[in-house]
């Protein structure tokens, strides 16, 4: 084969692997994070001084850890990001970041739980501090003046109270991977739905988007849930400020003559003191 030949064929197999602009932009916005942009992020923090875990969210890590809480519900975490959904040096370093890449960031008090502020320590008598404790102790929580504090020293009827967060003044250790990124519009409202009901499987929710509404069936189990009101209000709040042309937002529910049958099993109406 002459030289000239077999430079072409090169060139041809060149031209056949390179990407085309578009390919690259869509590649390159795949991976790269920008503001707005939804997120399910690994996340684990601690105490920079003393390692202790404040924050995570890999089951397998919570529980080698001996931190695991069985009502915690584990996995990545939504996160938009500059919406202040996780503390401030975590949503800035977001935006430096890659899809896949994991990274190890020290954040300084004033971009994690704030300074400690002598401004934030009060002095009660310990009467008026009875009225919302009954037998208060140092490390006692107390809301008082309509703010939340820890009692941390009581002497000789004066209690002091620090309403600063327990951890201001502490610099925070983060190991943060983003896993996704999330640019379908149906995932999105599943993963806004998911953050409020986060123990029901999303399959079993029906979501319907017309012009600009949204109709999600509820399913059967969290009818009764006391705190449903509470959800379905930052469902549709989230739903209206996050996804494109929402302005209503319904939720289905459908009480059929079955829901209140007892139980085939076993009736709950009747006396449990059986006799054998």
């Amino acid at each position: 084969m002459s030289k000239n030949k077999s430079e072409k064929k090169k060139k041809k197999k060149k031209k056949k692997e390179s990407m085309t602009e578009q390919e690259i932009a869509e590649k390159t916005e795949e991976f790269l994070i920008t503001q707005g942009d939804f997120l399910l992020v690994e996340l684990t923090g601690r105490i920079k001084s003393s390692g202790k875990i404040i924050d995570v969210t890999d089951e397998e890590i919570a529980r080698k850890e001996g931190v695991y809480d069985e009502k915690e519900i584990y996995g990545p975490r939504l996160v938009i990001v500059g919406k202040g959904w996780v503390i401030k040096g975590v949503d800035e370093i977001l935006e430096k970041m890659v899809v896949g890449v994991s990274k190890t960031i020290t954040i300084p008090p004033s971009e994690a739980f704030g300074e400690k502020d002598a401004k934030n320590i009060k002095t009660y008598s310990i009467r008026e501090v009875q009225k919302h404790v009954k037998k208060p102790r140092p490390g006692t929580a107390v809301t008082l003046d309509g703010r939340r504090g820890f009692i941390r020293h009581i002497a000789q009827g004066r209690v002091r109270v620090d309403f600063n967060h327990p951890l201001a003044g502490e610099a925070i250790s983060y190991d943060v991977k983003v896993v996704k990124k999330i640019t379908d519009e149906k995932e999105k409202i599943i993963e806004l739905i998911k953050r409020r009901i986060p123990k029901i499987d999303p399959e079993k929710f029906n979501i319907i988007k017309e012009n600009e509404v949204i109709s999600i069936n509820l399913p059967k189990e969290i009818y009764f849930d006391q705190n449903l009101p509470i959800a379905k209000i930052g469902i549709a709040s989230e739903l209206q400020q996050y996804i494109t042309d929402v302005e209503t937002v319904r939720f289905v529910e459908t009480f059929g003559k079955e829901l209140f049958q007892p139980s085939h099993n076993h009736n709950h109406d009747h006396d449990h003191n059986h006799k054998h």
